[in-house]
């Protein structure tokens, strides 16, 4: 997997993908970012490998939006579930979307592409989250 996000939420979606799949690379817009958590950062080359998965780990939703549709439709986006999070089966969860520790989504949930569900958030039965929304830390739906 690749991530695309060397910052601060960059570091924490690379935790979670680091105990779910093995990390290729990370790349950041910003040239003076060369090293996160181990791992080298390059910025993003012209041509991306389409067959590899990638994760755009940027917490400003705006921002992750663009990226989202600068990078192409082509790619597939990895949705990221940290193993302490409670995610009903009956839930949806988009893709490319992060659900944190302790979070709780349940039944007949959905939550849309490229989300961020934060620390300890709980999302009751019946919600509905939009596309790139941000769900802050603690957050009671």
């Amino acid at each position: 997997m690749y991530i695309f996000g060397a910052s601060g939420h960059g570091k924490a979606v690379i935790e979670i993908a680091e105990s779910q799949d093995e990390v290729e690379g990370v790349f950041d817009d910003d040239p003076a970012r060369k090293e996160v958590l181990g791992y080298k950062v390059s910025q993003l080359p012209d041509s991306i490998d389409q067959s590899a998965s990638y994760f755009i780990a940027i917490g400003d939703n705006q921002i992750r939006k663009e990226v989202r549709h600068r990078i192409t439709d082509q790619v597939v986006y990895s949705t990221l579930l940290h193993p302490s999070a409670m995610v009903s089966r009956r839930s949806v969860i988009g893709a490319g979307t992060v659900v944190m520790e302790g979070a709780i989504i349940k039944v007949d949930t959905t939550v849309g592409d490229q989300v961020i569900i934060n620390t300890g958030a709980s999302i009751d039965h019946d919600c509905t989250i939009g596309d790139f929304a941000r769900i802050a830390p603690k957050a009671v739906l």
